[in-house]
């Protein structure tokens, strides 16, 4: 199997979120490459084999603007290359009993060529921009799956396995050397069943999960580094010392006919990050608005115009963007025209619980419950 694939994207928006104006674009094209082969399916034990090459290319630029208390603009230049092997073993203990084994080796390297400038302007003025800086980071890592399947059934499938994850570190927009951060790992255990009754009629799936992260990477406003003893706020990157995530899913599938089909799905989800700390940059020295707790504050060296990095501890909050339930229901019909066409009528609906959108958890960073609903 060969899947080559390319895609660009051109992104131009502009945010409130942090609680000032933040126009962002970005240009990226990205290439990748992954080649598999895999055994024939009637042995005992099969495999697969495989490698993957991914390189991406961006033009972005960050502009943020408070008027006169700070202004701060970024032109990044990035370039990644991720280049993959990759392995899966399944073996057959009986017909009704398999272990699965398998793992990945991943390398990957990024460059940057960045430009930054800072000042308090007002309006949509932007600063003149300075100097560029360069850097280049490259990670490496061994990740594995091990599991075990069991036909329980015709038409029942219990599975269980553990897997750890790998995303590699970077850069954010930031003069060096304070303008990266580290991987983040997982380790996730899932157990689970497929099941499907009457005929194949009716399918019942449901799945448990817990993923244990390490140093799970979080991307928040906060100062940046613009120059020697010069801060401004801007979007940084750090690492949470630890968080997990925990939950559910129940889908169930019914087609009481040939032409109907009515679908269910119900997730749980609990994160929380158990260790957060991070420096969050007020330009003026006043204190910084928050939902998590104030530690303490220090000037940013050497405290351009009063400025002050306070120390904020939002260990036990939950992880942002994750809503605690969400459900999906939806209904269609199949007219048979003739042989050759069919005409579908569908309607489905999504209700998903509030949750933060930020990791400052100030209550302007809160989404509220929602529901939308929609016919095809």
């Amino acid at each position: 199997t060969v899947i080559p694939a390319w895609r660009k994207s051109d992104v131009n928006l502009r945010t409130y979120l942090p609680g000032f104006a933040g126009d962002l674009v970005d240009v990226a094209e990205q290439t990748s490459l992954e080649v598999r082969l895999s055994s024939k399916e009637d042995q005992r034990l099969r495999y697969v084999l495989g490698v993957f090459y991914f390189g991406e290319e961006q033009v972005t630029e960050n502009f943020f603007r408070q008027g006169n208390i700070s202004t701060t603009r970024f032109n990044p230049r990035l370039e990644t290359e991720s280049i993959a092997a990759f392995g899966q073993l399944t073996f057959d203990i009986t017909d009704t009993l398999r272990l699965v084994a398998g793992g990945r080796y991943t390398r990957e390297d990024k460059s940057q060529l960045t430009s930054t400038a800072s000042g308090g302007l007002p309006g949509p003025v932007q600063p003149p921009l300075g100097v560029p800086f360069t850097g280049d980071l490259s990670f490496e890592k061994f990740t594995w799956k091990a599991g075990v399947e069991w036909d329980a059934g015709p038409a029942s499938l219990v599975y269980a396995n553990v897997a750890t994850g790998f995303k590699s570190g970077g850069f954010f927009v930031a003069q060096p050397p304070a303008n990266t951060f580290a991987p983040e790992t997982l380790t996730a255990y899932t157990v689970g069943a497929k099941n499907r009754f009457f005929d194949n009629k009716l399918q019942l799936n449901i799945e448990a999960f817990y993923w244990d992260y390490k140093d799970q990477q979080i991307t928040f406003v906060g100062g940046v580094r613009t120059g020697a003893g010069s801060f401004a706020q801007g979007s940084t990157t750090v690492n949470a010392g630890k968080s997990r995530i925990y939950g559910a899913e129940f889908e169930a599938r019914f087609a009481p006919t040939r032409n109907d089909l009515l679908s269910l799905n119900l997730q749980y989800l609990n994160g929380k990050y158990n260790t957060l700390v991070t420096a969050n940059f007020s330009p003026t020295g006043a204190p910084v608005t928050t939902g998590c707790t104030t530690l303490g504050s220090r000037l940013a060296n050497p405290g351009v115009n009063g400025a002050r990095f306070y120390d904020i501890d939002c260990s036990g909050k939950p992880t942002v963007n994750s809503p605690k339930w969400a459900l999906n229901m939806g209904y269609e019909h199949t007219f048979e025209m003739s042989d050759a066409i069919n005409f579908v009528l569908g309607a489905r609906g999504n209700i998903e619980s509030s949750r933060f959108m930020n990791s400052n958890f100030r209550p302007e960073e809160r989404q509220d419950g929602f529901a939308t609903a929609d016919a095809y």
